[in-house]
């Protein structure tokens, strides 16, 4: 499941919009210990404590994050079931089988497809790469995704059938595959199920006893270590392993990490961070087929960083699968020839404007079908890859997401392939925030589904016949189950460290607060905060006024410009508020070659005028 481009929502009506709780207090030893020993700042180094990524009095667990690089990554073989996933496919390899790597249509599973075959052929293999259609074989190693597999490698079906980003809870199809001869290696992140496949071995971090640092990959990420692992028994054995195999699939690895929102800690941090170095670094690392669409997309001579893969590549990845074919992104990701990576980057981005036109059409649809204060929201329509008159399933799961964060509850999309939901089958999305739990939900609900997977806060399902309405009720009552557990009131925002005064930020404080990026799932940006603050300007920007622009100071010293995306509906609000409290996160902005700090604000709270100091 992955990430896709900032959703424009209707502002609220009032503010704060979160309720704002400080860090847990910090040990002063251990501040000291990470100025000393790192050079951070105080500021930075209190809230890197108090997140407690690590331990700030193991020296291994700091440098491994402050300090992150490839050596100090766990050795391959820990994950379980990769000793026997390597063997296997060596063995292939000196013997000339046909290997398939059938992979999945969002952009950690084309990433995840593209490192295997270019890892597998460096290595001598013959490689051939599948992606099913999401529009016609839905996700996973389906039944009839298998079948147009074999019809496409006829005369010759491949002899090993090596997943990637999916079959973890493909049971029977895998059985299917090996009652016919072949030898099947499952290799996934997702959620199991209570019965594993019976493949010749299975590789997933969410089995067995997997080190912490390797228990949140994602699909690509697991394939890096497969090829890590796969060149490390090379060497071994004195088998051909290719030079630099490793660093040529890297940014792809990373790509896929942060689109499909997996934790950045553990080796995902070290992942993302070598790769962002190595793009700059190391410019021939880059595939002619990335640099093609980050060149088309942003049109700069800077490099990218992590929120460059989640809101500007991962869309474009994703926009392939979710409107035409995935192996049309595959292809760009293998390409060697600019003029051909070209043409597909405008393909790309061609899909992702449709994408966007179908995605807020759905939206705007689905709203208006929901009651307010839902305990969960659960809508369909039938399929219309036109979109028309009904759905593009292409998209539900984006949908799912604004749904989500718009009624502030899990919400399900679902596509119908008749117009009689009483006797249709059905394909969805969910997706929800934290402290609710997909996949316990599905699995409670799985006697409606022919299949179904996913993570924590987001999941896929295929309904049997008939069942749209007693899913509908089920998820329902389950997220009414599950948000008892949650905590009342608005959502909370944590301040990471509050600044006195605006000679607080400054580029130097920027540079520091960079030393705990790359930001993203589970190490989000620092968020300072800033009391009493008074409110000089209020114009709102952008669009239609979308956004707003504020100037605010403090003791008679500006602090730098502040923008606040998405809601331009508050001017009104703040040009009655003299003073507030404010959060933000820091960014440095470049425009005609100058530098500047700017703020992007979190929230605001105003202050009434006999407020205490």
């Amino acid at each position: 499941m992955t990430t896709g481009e900032r959703p424009a929502e209707p502002s609220p009506a009032a503010c704060p919009l979160f309720k704002w709780v400080d860090p847990p207090p910090t040990a002063p030893e251990a501040v000291d210990r990470l100025i000393e020993r790192y050079g951070l700042l105080r500021p930075v180094a209190e809230v890197l404590v108090s997140r407690a990524p690590f331990d700030a009095s193991d020296d291994a667990a700091a440098d491994f994050f402050l300090k992150p690089t490839l050596d100090k990554l766990d050795d391959p073989n820990r994950l379980p079931g990769i000793t026997e996933a390597v063997r296997i496919i060596w063995s292939a390899i000196r013997e000339k089988r046909r290997i398939i790597v059938f992979g999945d249509f969002d952009a950690d599973g084309v990433c995840a497809t593209t490192i295997l075959v270019k890892a597998l052929r460096q290595l001598g293999a013959t490689v051939i790469p599948f992606i099913p259609s999401r529009r016609d074989e839905g996700y996973g190693l389906t039944h009839p995704a298998i079948a147009r597999c074999l019809r496409e490698s006829a005369p010759e079906p491949p002899d090993l059938w090596l997943t990637v980003d999916c079959g973890i809870t493909n049971g029977e199809e895998v059985r299917f595959l090996k009652n016919k001869g072949f030898t099947v290696i499952v290799t996934d992140h997702h959620e199991p199920t209570e019965d594993l496949p019976p493949a010749d071995a299975v590789v997933d971090p969410r089995c067995g006893a997997t080190p912490p640092s390797l228990r949140h990959l994602c699909g690509a990420g697991v394939g890096f270590y497969l090829v890590y692992a796969l060149t490390q028994y090379g060497k071994k054995n004195e088998f051909y392993a290719g030079p630099g195999i490793c660093n040529r699939i890297l940014i792809e690895t990373a790509l896929a990490t942060v689109a499909d929102i997996v934790p950045l800690l553990g080796a995902n941090r070290t992942l993302v961070h070598t790769a962002l170095r190595r793009w700059k670094t190391h410019p021939n690392e880059v595939s002619v087929g990335l640099r093609t669409l980050w060149n088309r997309a942003t049109q700069k001579t800077a490099d990218p960083d992590a929120d460059s893969f989640a809101f500007l590549f991962a869309p474009r990845i994703n926009a392939a699968g979710r409107m035409d074919s995935a192996m049309v992104a595959h292809a760009l990701l293998m390409t060697t020839d600019a003029d051909e990576a070209n043409g597909i980057a405008l393909k790309l981005d061609g899909w992702n404007t449709n994408r966007k036109s179908h995605e807020t059409k759905i939206f705007n649809e689905a709203v208006q079908l929901v009651s307010e204060s839902p305990e969960a929201v659960v809508v369909g329509k039938p399929i219309d890859f036109t979109g028309e008159s009904g759905w593009h399933p292409g998209v539900v799961g984006i949908v799912a997401s604004r749904l989500m964060e718009h009624f502030r509850c899990p919400a399900a999309v679902v596509t119908f392939d008749g117009a009689d939901p009483a006797t249709a089958t059905g394909r969805g999305s969910i997706r929800a925030s934290a402290g609710y739990h997909v996949v316990d939900a599905l699995h409670t609900l799985q006697d409606h589904f022919s299949a179904f997977g996913g993570h924590a806060l987001a999941g896929g399902f295929t309904l049997k016949p008939g069942a749209y309405e007693a899913f509908k009720a089920g998820f329902t009552a389950i997220c009414k189950q599950q948000r008892a557990c949650l905590p009342e009131g608005l959502p909370r925002l944590t301040v990471d460290c509050w600044l006195a005064s605006p000679d607080d930020i400054t580029s130097q404080l920027y540079d520091a607060q960079q030393r705990l990026a790359p930001f993203g799932e589970a190490n989000p940006k620092i968020r300072w905060g800033m009391r009493r603050v008074t409110i000089k300007q209020v114009k709102p920007v952008g669009n239609s006024g979308t956004h707003l622009a504020v100037i605010f100071a403090k003791a008679g010293k500006p602090l730098p410009r502040a923008v606040w995306f998405k809601h331009g509906g508050l001017c009104e609000t703040l040009r009655e508020t003299a003073e507030a409290d404010i959060v933000f996160e820091l960014v440095r902005s470049i425009f005609n070659g100058d530098e500047t700090l700017d703020l992007h604000l979190i929230d605001i709270a105003p202050l009434k005028a006999d407020s205490a100091l």
